[in-house]
């Protein structure tokens, strides 16, 4: 009887512990996805390159009155994960203009000094895609901007290349 029993919970608790926890998928993008941003009085392009491997490059454009290019303001590499619809951006560098130096014009990418210096930072939000699976909503969550200022409404990204 003791044998039986033993028996019992031995396949009881195989059972149990087969039992995988149902988990939402991580989802990899590969491609390039863009935005416009309309904070007060100008409007500013947003750029998302994903990589499968979990890489993100963004660059933040600007409009500048009188010119049909956009100034590239700063960009912004790193890594990201997107689990069900949480996404999150590891921002490991983060290069921006010399702020000692007064540029006449919109300064090129090669120009731009990395600002993070190994201090990586976590921006996340919310990123939900469409039905086609070419445009995506995101929305990020406030309290991880360092600027309150700089948490815009949200963006909705249309993939560029196919």
């Amino acid at each position: 009887m003791i044998k039986q029993l033993f028996l019992l919970i031995l396949f009881a608790l195989t059972m149990f512990s087969c039992q995988e926890d149902e988990q939402a998928p991580v989802v990899f993008l590969d491609g390039t996805y863009e935005g416009i941003v309309m904070p007060t009085g100008s409007t500013s392009l947003q750029t998302m390159i994903f990589g499968q491997d979990g890489s993100l490059i963004v660059r933040h454009y600007r409009r500048i009155e009188g010119t049909e290019e956009p100034c590239l303001s700063y960009y912004q590499k790193g890594t990201y994960s997107i689990v069900a619809e949480d996404f999150t951006f590891t921002v490991e560098e983060e290069y921006r203009p010399d702020p000692t130096i007064n540029y006449a014009s919109c300064p090129g990418e090669s120009i731009l000094i990395n600002q993070l210096e190994n201090a990586p930072m976590t921006i996340s939000g919310n990123l939900i895609f469409s039905e086609e699976k070419r445009v995506f909503t995101l929305s990020y969550d406030c309290a991880d901007m360092l600027n309150m200022a700089a948490c815009a409404p949200a963006i909705e990204f249309t993939r560029t290349n196919s």
